[in-house]
């Protein structure tokens, strides 16, 4: 049986409402056992430069823990979710999440634990700002493609693809014990959230999954190295 994951997700002000909800309203439904609500697959935190944020869709998110109370536990997080939305300025100023996807993704390698970071839409743009994504395979939302290949020919090679979603082998690019998940824009990474269902879960939770919320994409409609 696999153990619970604790997953982190960054959220910043004017995050895309699905890029948040979507990736929640997957794990919200996983079991370790099925049908056994005492097991549920995860623990979510959301943190935040903020104590509160409005979507972009006009959705208030709160509360936020406040992203310096994160650095000191950042080693008790599986998973790491970092979303669209603010690509602009938070490149411009080279703010968070940045340096929080950059802390994560040189933590240690857990012992006998794989950590997972994962990007919906133009979240992918601040892993390349974080120099995350040299050496690997990756997407983001198709009408950020120039901007992502500026933004990762900055900090290495990236091979960038339009599939919806990309999942790169674990310790890929010489990121020991981390595997590098990116989706493209918006309903992807709903897509990418029931691939790394299945991935962690096996084939039978993720097709819970998929009759709980109706998806039609199963789960496979992208690219996995």
């Amino acid at each position: 049986m696999a153990a619970p994951s604790k997953i982190l997700f960054y959220v910043q002000q004017s995050v895309d409402t699905l890029d948040l909800a979507g990736p929640i309203e997957v794990f919200s439904h996983c079991r370790r056992i099925h049908d056994d609500n005492s097991t549920n697959f995860y623990t979510p935190t959301l943190t935040s430069e903020h104590t509160s944020i409005v979507s972009e869709g006009g959705l208030p998110v709160s509360p936020l823990v406040p992203v310096n109370d994160i650095y000191p536990i950042l080693n008790t997080f599986d998973i790491l979710v970092i979303l669209g939305g603010s690509s602009g300025p938070i490149l411009e100023g080279n703010t968070e999440p940045i340096h929080l996807i950059k802390a994560f993704s040189e933590l240690p390698k857990a012992d006998g634990k794989e950590r997972i970071l994962f990007s919906v839409c133009t979240g992918s743009l601040f892993l390349g700002a974080a120099g995350v994504l040299d050496g690997l395979t990756a997407t983001t939302h198709p009408y950020y493609m120039n901007t992502f290949k500026r933004v990762t020919s900055e900090k290495g090679s990236t091979k960038i693809v339009g599939d919806r979603f990309v999942v790169n082998k674990s310790g890929a690019g010489g990121k020991k014990g981390l595997k590098v998940v990116t989706a493209g824009g918006v309903s992807s990474g709903i897509d990418a959230a029931v691939w790394i269902v299945g991935y962690l879960l096996g084939d039978e939770m993720r097709g819970v999954v998929e009759t709980v919320i109706q998806w039609g994409n199963k789960g496979e409609a992208g690219l996995v190295i």
